[in-house]
């Protein structure tokens, strides 16, 4: 078996922090002892041994195909404020 990984309140201060949770003591505490639960079954599942499974999967997907565009003018026809003259300007993302 693996090295035992141990999850203490360090660590989950430190998740909480690049996940911007703000979380209360207690809640800490909580999510210290379940992320402990969760790293336990997972090394559980460690132990259980591999099958290998042949699975007659198919591409169901097609092969682009390069074909006609619609015309400029009936792309751009209904077009407000949010338009430059030859793309969409879409929404920041954040």
């Amino acid at each position: 078996m693996s090295e035992r990984i141990v999850v203490d309140v360090e660590t989950v201060q430190h998740i909480s922090e690049l996940a911007k949770i703000d979380l209360e003591d207690e809640e800490v505490e909580i999510f210290t002892k379940q992320f402990g639960q969760i790293i336990n079954y997972f090394e559980i599942l460690d132990e259980v041994p591999e099958i290998e499974i042949r699975l007659d999967v198919k591409n169901v997907l097609r092969d682009d195909e390069e074909g006609e565009s619609l015309p400029r003018g009936e792309v751009f026809q209904n077009v407000d404020e949010n338009t430059k003259k030859d793309y969409f300007k879409g929404p920041k993302v954040r």
